[in-house]
């Protein structure tokens, strides 16, 4: 099924844990480790503690009546319990609902030329290509440089609007 929000995507999800001793339902633990995750955490210590220091944001956000938000300890364990082969559809579903009609790709890949060493210095380019072959752009970089400082300029004044971006 196609899903509006996060928070139904994660609903769908089946809770892999026996009733007794329950106290928070599964699309709560399972949204909190998410929205942690999209904000930079990728332990369980930097999950519970950015839950933790967003109480107030997330009980609003969520509409949590609740006495109070699932500590570490229980965040961890429900990341340990998820079932990722259940869990992935629903993401899928959500992010296909949430996509463009028409999305494009495009890269960020640098390639030294070949062949021109020979003749004077080597040349190495850095360019902006669509994952049809097309190039849209590309600049010159030094030797030792790479794609990260390139692709600003790449970037400039682009509307990226609809563009999926590989580097």
């Amino acid at each position: 099924g196609e899903y509006t929000t996060l928070v139904e995507a994660f609903q769908a999800v089946p809770d892999p844990r026996k009733r007794r001793g329950q106290r928070y339902p599964w699309w709560l633990l399972l949204t909190l480790i998410a929205a942690a995750m999209l904000s930079g955490q990728q332990h369980g210590r930097g999950i519970g503690q950015w839950v933790h220091e967003h109480t107030d944001e997330l009980r609003e956000a969520l509409g949590w009546m609740g006495q109070r938000l699932p500590s570490e300890a229980t965040l961890r364990r429900a990341a340990r319990e998820v079932d990722l082969g259940a869990l992935e559809p629903c993401l899928a579903a959500i992010a296909i609902a949430a996509a463009p009609e028409r999305m494009a790709g495009v890269a960020i890949d640098g390639k030294a030329l070949r062949g021109v060493g020979a003749h004077g210095r080597a040349e190495h380019l850095v360019g902006l290509v669509r994952h049809d072959g097309r190039i849209l752009t590309q600049v010159a970089v030094a030797e030792k440089s790479n794609e990260i400082t390139a692709a600003p300029r790449l970037l400039a004044g682009r509307d990226l609007t609809g563009m999926v971006i590989t580097v």
